[in-house]
């Protein structure tokens, strides 16, 4: 194995308490993607009967078109045969059979200020419906873009129980929190 894969190695497991963000840490001060875009592929492996590729890339688009105003963009990767697991630099959206009381999880890996890597993990047993996935996927990405936090506020979309809803449009609060980060950089 080479140095550098040792190294990636060595960091990934330090990842919790060396790349976590600070509790307090101000909106503007915290990590961001280099140059203001989030590429995401997707794995449609282990993708629950009913949810079509299609519905991945409608929800997707959601994503990129909530958080447009806040001067970042979210784009399409195109397909993947990669799994969402681990900082690797390739940000992937895919499925998994189990993940008890949770639609989805996004952990944003970061260095100072620079995003790394933010997977999306889609539960295959919670999130089985279009309408639901497409919320799920604008919240998540909300997290991908750094957004760590949920919000206190039960209409944002960065809510953490947002899905029962099924509401996909962030609310001035979040445009704000999201601006705070990448408008001025």
């Amino acid at each position: 194995m080479s140095r550098f894969l040792h190294l990636i190695t060595a960091l990934s497991l330090l990842l919790p308490v060396v790349f976590s963000r600070a509790a307090g840490m101000a909106e503007a001060d915290a990590p961001v993607w280099p140059g203001k875009v989030y590429v995401l592929a997707y794995n449609p492996a282990g993708a629950p009967p009913g949810i079509r590729d299609s519905d991945v890339i409608d929800g997707m688009i959601a994503a990129a078109d909530a958080w447009a105003t806040c001067g970042v963009k979210v784009q399409f990767g195109g397909y993947t045969a990669r799994k969402p697991d681990g900082l690797d630099g390739y940000n992937v959206i895919g499925w998994l059979p189990d993940m008890p009381g949770l639609l989805a999880l996004t952990e944003p890996r970061q260095v100072r200020r620079i995003l790394l890597d933010a997977d999306i993990n889609l539960s295959a047993t919670t999130v089985r419906t279009r309408e639901r996935l497409i919320a799920v996927i604008v919240h998540e990405v909300g997290h991908g873009l750094g957004m760590i936090d949920h919000s206190p506020n039960p209409d944002s979309i960065m809510y953490e129980r947002f899905a029962s809803r099924g509401t996909v449009k962030p609310t001035a609060e979040d445009i704000q929190r999201c601006q705070a980060r990448y408008r001025f950089r």
